[in-house]
């Protein structure tokens, strides 16, 4: 039983790092740029006054995630301590665990890729909470000047 348990915590700790590298990413844009006489110009490249704006998504795992896992590994070795009357049944409740966490993380790396790379870059802020669900991932947005 002991090779088990050591055998599902491995898997847990596999797919914690699996789902970490899965959920980070980034990508941004900046619209327009500088001029060789020290003004700016916008996207279109039309000179402006106005100094051009950068913006920056940043995905990063989330905590929840993590938590999911941890309750899985404790509630599936929990109830084969304590309810599992025959040496086949303690086996297979920690093996379900296992199956349990690996969807968990690969479903919420998917997700949360696949809702980061929908999110247009185009420096609207607002738009960054609505598209990505929240307990699978955390995306930071940061619009700053342009470097001069």
């Amino acid at each position: 039983m002991l090779r088990y348990t050591r055998n599902v915590i491995i898997w847990v700790v596999f797919w914690a790092v699996a789902y970490s590298i899965g959920t980070t990413a980034s990508k941004g844009l900046c619209a327009g740029g500088g001029t060789v006489y020290g003004g700016f110009v916008d996207s279109d490249g039309q000179p402006t006054d106005a100094v051009p704006q950068c913006t920056h998504l940043t995905m990063s795992p989330s905590w929840v995630v993590y938590l999911a896992l941890v309750v899985i590994l404790v509630v599936a070795l929990t109830r084969a301590a304590r309810r599992a009357g025959t040496q086949a049944a303690a086996v297979r409740m920690p093996q379900r665990a296992a199956l349990a966490v690996a969807l968990v993380a690969a479903c919420s790396s998917a997700l949360s890729l696949l809702c980061f790379f929908a999110l247009p870059v185009d420096g609207t802020s607002g738009a960054v909470s609505s598209w990505l669900p929240f307990p699978f991932a955390t995306v930071t947005f940061e619009q700053v000047p342009i470097a001069t």
